[in-house]
């Protein structure tokens, strides 16, 4: 294998660099023999995914779990939801 045809992985994970995209249908046709899901680092210290495939995007773009919407926040302090809970000093008379 010929150094420009090496395995775009390195420490377990694509490197986004200017090598991997000087090549990168080569290199996005690889990821697609080895799967849908890559870790993948974008800049030292900025890691995230490449997802490649049509389908395999399509699901993770619109999982709940892979937004970048926060869930609201939880009310503080939570409601009082059981039946025996305290009751408010109006309540008590």
């Amino acid at each position: 294998m010929s150094s420009h045809e090496q395995c775009p992985y390195q420490d377990g994970g694509v490197v986004i660099d200017h090598a991997f995209k000087a090549d990168s249908p080569a290199r996005f046709a690889r990821l697609r023999e080895l799967g849908p899901l890559h870790p993948a680092e974008f800049h030292p210290g900025l890691k995230g995914w490449v997802v490649v495939g049509y389908d395999p995007a399509r699901e993770a773009l619109t999982h709940p779990s892979c937004s970048r919407t926060p869930p609201p926040p939880m009310p503080w302090p939570p409601p009082d939801t059981s039946s025996t809970g305290p009751r408010s000093a109006s309540a008590r008379g």
